[in-house]
């Protein structure tokens, strides 16, 4: 079963997405931080990582995706934020996103 990396400092929003990407049928590895998620994407080798944009006191969700398209090209990252803007969209887009 493919594995599904979920980022985000907010619990709840990190127990939400979890969920959603349970139920619709893969694996979800969970990180409440960037650095947690560095650990588990060399450790698990995630299809697909979903990844907040903004989160406080770290590396930021474009600089993850960044960092993981250069270990893995074939991943796929997915950004989600709740403060978006068309600066982001640009930036994510350059990214990789």
């Amino acid at each position: 079963m493919k594995r599904v990396l979920v980022i985000d400092d907010e619990c709840g929003v990190l127990d939400i997405v979890g969920q959603m990407v349970e139920r619709i049928g893969f694996i979800p590895l969970v990180a409440n931080s960037s650095m947690e998620a560095c650990k588990i994407f060399h450790k698990e080798n995630p299809w697909i990582i979903i990844t907040d944009l903004r989160m406080d006191g770290e590396i930021d969700g474009i600089a993850l995706c960044s960092r993981f398209l250069y270990l893995d090209q074939s991943v796929s990252v997915i950004a989600m934020s709740g403060h978006f803007n068309e600066y982001d969209k640009i930036y994510c887009l350059a990214a990789g996103f």
